[in-house]
């Protein structure tokens, strides 16, 4: 499990991912969470993170997402035991690399947008 440390979710967030993982049998999926003010999902679907425009209201799979709150099976760090999964290889960073590397090992990464996460924003006054 991948938590950012300003991120804001319920106590029950992260039973509530796992359980999606288990009853699914999925190997990578992550909560809903936005990248900042301008309340976007940070969720990767076509050729940029603002290509998505609605949100499904179950499970729904992606190309990416940020790694903010994201849970992986066991598979995927042995699959991945060899290399460092968050080596930037793409110019969008170490997360949707690490999407795009477990893509093509024949991943798939899910969304559960029933697990809504929050993020902290520090703003200058």
């Amino acid at each position: 499990l991948m938590v950012d440390d300003d991120m804001v979710f319920s106590k029950d967030a992260i039973f509530n991912l796992h359980r999606t993982a288990k009853d699914n049998n999925l190997d990578i999926v992550c909560g809903l969470f936005n990248r900042g003010d301008n309340g976007l999902p940070a969720i990767f679907q076509g050729e940029k993170y603002d290509d998505i425009t609605e949100i499904p209201d179950r499970l729904f799979e992606v190309e990416a997402c940020g790694m903010a709150f994201t849970l992986f099976s066991r598979t995927v760090i042995f699959r991945s035991a060899k290399e460092n999964p968050f080596t930037r290889t793409i110019p969008l960073g170490e997360d949707l690399s690490f999407c795009r590397r477990a893509k093509e090992k024949g991943f798939k990464i899910w969304c559960d947008p029933q697990i809504k996460i929050g993020h902290l924003r520090l703003r200058a006054i």
